[in-house]
């Protein structure tokens, strides 16, 4: 995705019957904070009707509960969580109300507890609601607040001394963008607008030119079914997960990754749980973890409708517990590093055994699409999405599946070979190449790949915004891909970047910090102390990405165990390998050792994965020997008392 041009998602979307589904409330704050319960305040435009807030902080558990049986005749865990993220998101339900305890609910609900439990511990995991023991459930606060600034970039300490007084300049190393005197000069391409007479000024022409889709196929990773263009790397991921992620679902990520995924993850009311790398990508075994984890918590789901889903891969009514992996195949945001061919076979041969676990585990899959009380909602569009915005790709939910999608940002300035896991996994893929950094950010392009209804469901949903990617701009797109100029300037760039990754890795080895060589715009720094680091750099006018923002509230560590970076409480496993939890005496949920987690600081601080910095090399003033002593010293700086 494009480092200086995310896009927001949408913060409201309305499924069939005029019913409110999830909206996109980002819950990266909310998460981290245990609000004491406050009186609740009416909501402006609700009815008195509709309203659930009692006369103190209580939650009425007979309005609530009618409000979640709106359109069906019995309650889903799903149901659950898609409508109490929709009462807070519109402030029917308040910050620091108290939610009826999971046996009264279930007992209105005509369900089992478990059921019920299983919801309320997706709210807690998505930062929506947690449980204070005896005290009962209570809303947290919803913060919109982004993990990045309007600009993209991280804010400094506040008491870093950023001028020292003899009137340097600031490097800055924060921001993740290309060196502008790389790209290619758009404006002799502006004459030959209109020239070749694509459709313009039509409503009913292609979504992408055809002369284009056939000059982005002779260098494509694989062969598609189907094309589309989008405004930019982040527009195609936001449109996917408009179309296939619901609230609730759990997104596997890369740890550490680009901000705005896990900005958009929690915007769809989603979890996001992360993998760890090394310098090929994702980790295979680590993957096959968080998907046995996540596969539990989804399959908690009992009810008096006898669904009984199987542990590792089954969620709500048929569902995927993991709705989603999104993956950085090339110059991967933060780190730099890039999948081998290898890499991408060792992933898709833990997915498709995951897959076939699975199936196993339940005795037999799905004939076809979402079943059960989890289905997303009454009548489907046009396009094949349901009701509530989501759909299949060739069959993902049916089979178990996650959607994959592959979001190559760097594009043709990357150094290594495009791959893609659709060359195994075909209908499970949708692909993503931005050419933003290549060619100019200002063209606001990316071409999406996939299965023809993964496809024409992202296109449905660009069509309630944009509608379409102005043909103009892929005009100028096809002149430049055609223009010989363009080419080398394209490739001298992809060598420069690619020069200056050596460059710093040879220097920074110098100086004792062996960073493996990476690919693109950036490298990870593994540091001590985040803290410390940035405030060093920032006392010689060095400005850098501070590493906390990039990381998942949850994460897989290297026994499988799923860790919560946000309380750094032990989400043990269970037997089956998912997410253990238990209920208190009251019938509230809990994680599992909320009671026994009495660790010591260090015992969590071991438990971290190791603090680091994003530091962006595409400039040429940052690959010199100056800034990498600065950065080799950042690296082993600790904060006071820490040595």
């Amino acid at each position: 995705m494009d480092d200086a041009h995310g896009r927001d998602a949408p913060t409201d979307r309305t499924a069939t019957g005029g019913t409110p589904t999830p909206p996109a409330a980002s819950a990266a704050t909310a998460s981290t904070r245990r609000p004491e319960p406050t009186p609740s305040r009416p909501a402006a435009a609700t009815p008195p009707d509709a309203r659930v807030a009692g006369p103190a902080t209580a939650a009425d558990v007979t309005q609530l509960a009618a409000l979640i049986l709106t359109r069906e005749t019995a309650a889903t865990p799903q149901r659950i969580v898609e409508s109490i993220t929709a009462l807070t998101a519109s402030d029917i339900l308040v910050e620091g109300q108290r939610l009826p305890t999971v046996r009264d609910l279930a007992a209105h609900l005509h369900i089992s507890p478990a059921t019920v439990s299983s919801a309320y511990h997706a709210l807690s995991r998505a930062g929506v609601l947690r449980s204070r023991g005896r005290a009962g459930t209570f809303i947290l606060p919803q913060s919109r607040e982004r993990r990045y600034g309007a600009d993209d970039a991280p804010a400094q300490p506040d008491d870093a001394p950023w001028d020292d007084g003899r009137g340097g300049t600031v490097t800055d190393l924060s921001k993740g963008t290309p060196d502008l005197t790389l790209l290619p000069d758009i404006r002799p391409f502006l004459g030959k607008l209109g020239k070749r007479k694509a459709f313009v000024n039509s409503y009913d022409g292609p979504t992408i030119l055809p002369m284009l889709e056939r000059a982005l196929r002779r260098n494509w990773p694989y062969d598609p079914e189907a094309m589309t263009m989008v405004s930019g790397a982040g527009d195609g991921l936001a449109a996917a997960m408009d179309a296939f992620v619901r609230a609730g679902d759990t997104v596997v990520v890369e740890t550490p990754t680009y901000p705005v995924i896990l900005d958009m993850v929690a915007a769809h009311g989603a979890t996001a749980v992360g993998v760890p790398m090394d310098g090929d990508g994702m980790r295979p075994d680590l993957l096959r973890k968080a998907l046995d984890a996540a596969g539990v918590a989804g399959g908690e789901a009992g009810g008096d409708a006898g669904e009984d889903v199987a542990a590792g891969g089954r969620g709500r009514g048929g569902r995927p517990a993991v709705a989603m992996i999104v993956l950085q195949p090339r110059a991967q945001n933060p780190t730099g590093a890039s999948l081998s061919r290898k890499r991408v076979d060792e992933l898709a041969d833990e997915l498709i055994a995951w897959r076939r676990d699975a199936a196993d585990g339940d005795g037999a899959t799905d004939g076809g699409g979402e079943t059960g009380g989890g289905a997303t909602g009454s009548g489907t569009t046009g396009s094949g999405t349901t009701g509530s915005g989501t759909t299949d790709v060739g069959g993902a939910a049916s089979d178990g599946m996650p959607v994959i999608v592959e979001d190559d940002h760097s594009g043709d300035v990357a150094n290594a070979y495009a791959v893609s896991l659709a060359l195994r996994l075909p209908e499970h893929v949708i692909h993503i190449r931005s050419f933003s950094k290549s060619h100019g950010p200002d063209l606001r392009l990316a071409a999406v790949s996939g299965t023809r209804r993964a496809i024409d469901a992202i296109i449905a949903q660009r069509r309630l915004g944009p509608g379409w990617v102005s043909r103009f701009l892929q005009e100028i797109l096809v002149e430049m891909l055609a223009d010989k100029q363009t080419f080398r300037t394209v490739m001298n760039a992809r060598h420069i970047y690619a020069t200056r990754q050596k460059t710093m890795h040879a220097l920074l080895l110098r100086f004792g910090q062996d960073v493996p060589v990476g690919d693109g715009l950036n490298l990870w720094l593994p540091v001590r102390s985040e803290a410390a680091a940035m405030r060093l750099l920032a006392r010689h006018h060095i400005r850098v990405a501070a590493g906390g923002p990039f990381r998942p509230g949850l994460w897989v560590d290297e026994n499988g165990t799923m860790q919560d970076m946000r309380d750094m409480r032990d989400i043990r496993t269970g037997a089956t390998g998912g997410f253990a939890t238990r209920t208190g005496p009251d019938g509230d949920a809990k994680s599992d050792g909320t009671a026994e987690s009495d660790g010591t600081a260090g015992r969590d601080a071991a438990r971290r994965p190791q603090p680091g910095v994003r530091v962006t090399i595409a400039s040429p003033a940052a690959v010199n020997e100056r800034v990498a002593r600065l950065l080799a010293q950042a690296a082993e700086a600790e904060k006071p008392g820490e040595a």
